[in-house]
């Protein structure tokens, strides 16, 4: 419990010194929309340090980047200069597409953030990376990997398999209700709630446990092994998929 909550008040304070930076009290903000040409079955890599993400699956072949970028500063000239020196690059490396940050590199994280809105078609595979902010994404077919060091994740319409991770902050994952009835996903953080939510007649192997917290499930599962509190192993359906779901401090909902 001890390092539990050591490691909950130094990341809490890391966060608090990104977010803030000393003396940063001026913002200046510029949008940049960039065209995204990715094909279904591709991966859609993003890596970033602090910021937000939305990404949208459509059924529809137009895609599109729309990213906010907020420069910070003493003032408001160093501010947009900040935010002006900062550009977004698209890669494409065989199945992989990549978005990229190019800045200079005594630009610190602490000095600027990223607001990412992506539409996508909903055939493809996600991975995303942030240190400190909250993704959101939905109508997403293929494989999902997210993860954040502060900040939430939430996943809604998911087909595929999914693997969500964060250090301190709420992960919730809904799959589409006519998704696969085999599902597979792992989700685990340190400090914060996990919400799940399978397909109409998911089919699954359960492994599910909190340290300090409470689980609770709406599904019929089948029990294995002794019952307690605080860990649920289980099979529901056919038990043909996979789940874990962790955390160490905070409750588990099962739907």
């Amino acid at each position: 419990m001890r390092k539990i909550f050591l490691k909950l008040c130094i990341t809490s304070v890391i966060s608090s010194l990104i977010l803030t930076g000393c003396d940063l009290k001026e913002k200046y903000e510029r949008t940049v929309d960039l065209p995204l040409a990715i094909s279904a079955g591709r991966k859609l890599v993003v890596h970033t340090e602090v910021g937000s993400i939305k990404v949208t699956g459509s059924n529809t072949p137009q895609s599109g980047i729309k990213v906010k970028i907020t420069g910070k500063g003493d003032t408001i000239e160093k501010a947009q200069e900040v935010a002006q020196n900062i550009n977004i690059t698209v890669k494409d490396d065989n199945n992989n597409v990549y978005i990229k940050i190019n800045k200079p590199l005594e630009v610190k994280s602490s000095w600027y953030s990223m607001d990412y809105t992506i539409e996508v078609p909903e055939n493809i595979s996600l991975e995303y990376k942030t240190n400190v902010g909250s993704a959101t994404v939905s109508n997403i077919k293929g494989d999902i990997t997210a993860s954040c060091d502060v900040g939430s994740i939430t996943c809604e319409n998911a087909w595929g398999k999914v693997n969500l991770n964060a250090d301190v902050g709420n992960i919730s994952l809904a799959y589409a209700e006519d998704a696969n009835s085999q599902v597979n996903a792992e989700m685990s953080v340190d400090v914060g709630s996990i919400h799940f939510k399978g397909p109409k007649n998911i089919s699954a192997k359960l492994d599910v446990s909190t340290d300090v917290g409470s689980i609770h499930s709406d599904l019929p599962i089948a029990v294995t092994g002794n019952i307690c509190s605080k860990r649920l192993n289980g099979t529901v359906g056919q038990g043909q998929g996979n789940v874990r779901l962790k955390t160490d401090v905070g409750s588990i909902d099962i739907k």
